[in-house]
């Protein structure tokens, strides 16, 4: 069997057998072990440097997510982030023979149903959080496949808009009824006189796709600072449709509604303005990274983190290492009181084909990434990683740290630097002297 390969099952085989017997830690030792007995001499450090730099991240996907976030917020950080939303919309029933003689048009409303028991990002439910959507008509057809949070497609000039404070969770009273919360939104009667105006659209789903290819809705980008909201809405619920009010005849009243249905196209983009923030020069530069790391959603960021020592801290594989921790501390000067993320992923990036992997330490440990609200941090074990690369077993490639589902999720946070005070990202190592 391969030296190496020998070294490094040992390595596990000891490190299994001697954390199964692990006692209660000291406050004077700072790594959750109380030494690991049998005679070896355990110790830790963490000085190993690290490089770790904010990097833009242009793979989010974009399409079919759970809820459409739609708004715009001027971080006091993070600078202006602008989400918008296109949704392909398919009518609730199709006329065979078309609607009959509809000699006009009343009025069209556009309506969007918040997403139930999520809270928007930023200030919703304040009048800090006052919001202003447009709704244009989406040009061109829709992708059905992936698209990423940096697409935009062409439309046309604005249909209407809604300047409102958000009431997530307020009933919208319409004339005598009370309706679940949503926004809807008064648009130019022209939508309604299309969408009426071809009888064959309105008789199948494939005439109706290529006569009329959806909406685009989007918020008016933000200028005053820690002001906005980026909300959450069902664009699938039943709630969320465009109605168009018609009389046939001249006197006949009657509805048409369509909506985004879970099959159609729905994607959800991102557009985000750095200027005058705290982030405008951090990227791609190691130097703004040893102070501070941003995780930002939307297309937003990820962190790079490379630590070049790596590969060359056990040589003449003399010592064990029993646990490697990632810490990775949050830097609450500028994080401010908005809400953190639950947890982060940790993954690699490969040096061979450049895409993003699973760590070996992936699955091991439910509470790896999870913010730990008393220490004010994230924490990641990355044994497995730390020993196969120190034997050579595999390449010491950079580290990504993202956040989970950055499509769908707004928070963000700010981290310490790789050498930040009083605290900095650490790779703590607890290794003892092998026999």
């Amino acid at each position: 069997m391969n030296k190496i390969l020998k070294i490094a099952i040992g390595i596990f085989s000891l490190s299994a057998l001697f954390l199964g017997s692990c006692k209660k830690p000291g406050e004077d030792f700072p790594n959750d072990l109380d030494g690991l007995g049998g005679g070896l001499n355990e110790t830790y450090t963490d000085t190993l440097s690290i490089v770790g730099t904010t990097v833009l991240n242009d793979s989010v996907q974009g399409d079919k997510r759970t809820w459409a976030v739609l708004g715009s917020f001027y971080d006091p950080v993070m600078g202006v982030t602008t989400a918008g939303f296109y949704g392909a919309y398919r009518p609730f029933v199709y006329y065979g023979s078309g609607l009959g003689n509809v000699t006009s048009v009343d009025s069209v409303f556009v309506s969007l149903a918040y997403y139930p028991n999520q809270t928007g990002y930023g200030y919703p439910n304040k009048y800090k959080g006052q919001t202003e959507i447009f709704v244009y008509p989406v040009e061109n057809k829709l992708p059905s496949g992936r698209v990423y949070t940096n697409a935009s497609f062409v439309h046309g000039k604005p249909l209407g808009s809604l300047k409102f404070v958000p009431q997530q969770f307020a009933p919208l009273k319409v004339g005598d009824t009370l309706l679940p919360a949503q926004i809807r939104i008064r648009v130019n009667k022209s939508l309604g006189e299309k969408l009426l105006a071809n009888p064959y659209a309105l008789a199948s789903e494939t005439f109706f796709e290529d006569h009329f290819y959806g909406l685009y809705f989007t918020a008016t980008q933000q200028t005053t600072l820690d002001k906005g909201c980026l909300l959450y809405f069902n664009p699938t619920a039943v709630y969320s449709k465009i109605s168009v009010y018609y009389r046939k005849d001249g006197t006949t009243p009657g509805i048409w509604e369509a909506s985004v249905k879970d099959g159609n196209s729905r994607i959800n983009t991102f557009r985000h303005n750095y200027a005058g923030s705290a982030m405008a020069g951090v990227f791609n530069n190691p130097a703004a990274g040893q102070q501070n790391l941003f995780l930002q959603p939307g297309v937003g960021t990820m962190v790079k983190l490379y630590i070049p020592g790596l590969s060359n801290i056990n040589p003449e594989k003399k010592n064990m290492i029993n646990k490697a921790e990632l810490i990775i501390p949050v830097d609450e000067t500028l994080n401010g009181s908005l809400r953190k993320p639950s947890a982060i992923a940790l993954v690699k990036k490969s040096s061979t084909s450049g895409l993003l992997q699973f760590i070996d330490d992936y699955g091991v440990n439910s509470s790896d990434g999870t913010y730990q609200a008393d220490k004010d941090r994230y924490v990641f074990n990355i044994t497995r990683h730390v020993n196969r690369v120190s034997a050579g077993l595999i390449p010491n490639d950079t580290l990504v740290l993202s956040l989970q589902a950055p499509g769908t999720f707004m928070e963000r946070v700010v981290l310490h630097g790789t050498e930040s005070q009083p605290d900095r990202i650490r790779l703590r190592l607890y290794y003892s002297e092998l026999p």
